[in-house]
């Protein structure tokens, strides 16, 4: 998204509306985890004062995640309504390209841990069963990991020896 500084009024605004291809944000086209294919759009009023761009508004998109627990792809969007930037202008400058701030700020806003929903029961960690679609007849099975410890006698710490 590029701003050129002389199509804004002095003392005045100018808005900003469009959308900015899904290959903005350099996410690769085979990711198994997030799928972008819809545009990233913008909406946002521009403003120089005391020699400094200002520029607010909103930044959405939509994306496909991969569910962190049971691994089925939903769609999410991603939005930023408090979208802000200030840069400081020197004389030479003409116009400022935002395409980087808008990445960013879309990709800040994805989650590290993507669910489908809220209680999402994931897979079963015996036969990979979705538990959201059906449920599975394994039998849980204890946690032995500290099982080799069951045994183990130690001195009270009494001067027993």
């Amino acid at each position: 998204m590029l701003v050129r500084i002389t199509e804004i009024p002095p003392e005045g605004k100018k808005t900003y509306e469009g959308d900015e291809y899904p290959s903005i944000l350099e996410i690769a086209p085979d990711d198994r985890l997030v799928t972008v294919d819809q545009p990233v759009r913008y909406r946002v009023i521009a403003s120089v004062a005391s020699s400094r761009l200002i520029v607010q508004g909103k930044v959405w998109t939509e994306v496909r995640f991969r569910c962190s627990r049971c691994s089925d792809v939903f769609p999410c969007e991603i939005r930023d309504d408090a979208f802000e930037r200030v840069i400081d202008l020197s004389k030479d400058v003409l116009s400022v390209d935002l395409t980087a701030d808008i990445r960013e700020t879309i990709l800040l806003h994805f989650s590290g841990y993507p669910v489908c929903r809220a209680d999402c029961r994931g897979l079963c960690s015996r036969c990979g069963a979705n538990l959201n679609k059906r449920t599975c007849h394994c039998t849980p099975t204890g946690d032995s990991r500290w099982g080799g410890l069951d045994g183990l006698r130690l001195p009270c710490g009494r001067g027993e020896g």
